[in-house]
């Protein structure tokens, strides 16, 4: 329908505009509206990798529905964000503790494979596979699971299944082969 694709441009761009760090190609967490200042918004730039992946995604989609170059510029520059930038020095996703956070890794995997496969990005397949295999090689070998800090032996006991999800979620979207 043409009429949802000029919606979805339009809510992209609106967001791009607000959310999106365009040199560095950061997003933006939330947005505080204040009556009491003069130009009423409050951007919260703290990265979190879920907010990477969804504008990866959007930007793909959109890119994939429209041939238009600045979409796939623009995941791009948010993919090497999160490579570059919100990695630790090992390359490893990021991860933040708390209920829910752990899912993060498994969204991003969701759409950087969209980013990879749609558009025709391939140069992020070793460093997902590295994370994989940090992910698994620190698993839980009795229970085969893994665990958010990738970094990290996997916690015995009782564990989030939000907080097992990156790994397996990387793993069923990118290829073990080179």
């Amino acid at each position: 329908d043409p009429d949802y694709l000029e919606k979805a441009k339009s809510g992209y761009a609106w967001s791009r505009d607000v959310f999106f760090d365009k040199e560095k190609g950061r997003i933006a967490d939330n947005m505080h509206y204040h009556f009491q200042r003069q130009n009423g918004m409050d951007i919260d730039w703290t990265t979190q990798l879920y907010n990477q992946a969804t504008f990866i995604g959007s930007a793909v989609m959109l890119y994939k529905a429209t041939g238009e170059k600045a979409y796939l510029d623009d995941a791009v520059l948010a993919a090497d964000y999160v490579r570059n930038e919100m990695c630790d020095a090992d390359g490893l996703l990021p991860f933040k503790n708390g209920v829910e956070q752990g899912i993060y890794a498994a969204i991003f995997a969701q759409y950087i494979i969209r980013l990879i496969e749609d558009g025709n990005q391939p140069q992020y397949m070793d460093w997902l596979r590295h994370n994989i295999d940090v992910a698994w090689n620190n698993r839980d070998v009795k229970r085969n699971v893994t665990f958010k800090d990738a970094a990290k032996p996997c916690p015995t006991g009782v564990m989030e299944s939000y907080d097992a999800s990156g790994c397996p979620a990387l793993m069923q979207v990118i290829s073990p082969f080179k």
